[in-house]
């Protein structure tokens, strides 16, 4: 997320609804691929 860990990151995903489509689980395994990352980096994830 970030080069230093003790630095707070929000990384953001505008308009998260448009990738959302069942024909396309891909997005869906990207954002919980972020997800994961966000919380073992101890950043927030906002979508």
């Amino acid at each position: 997320m970030s080069r230093d860990r003790g630095e707070k990151v929000l990384p953001a995903c505008g308009e998260a609804y448009l990738p959302v489509d069942p024909s396309m689980p891909q997005s869906f395994i990207f954002l919980r691929n972020e997800a994961k990352r966000a919380r073992k980096y101890g950043a927030w994830l906002k979508l």
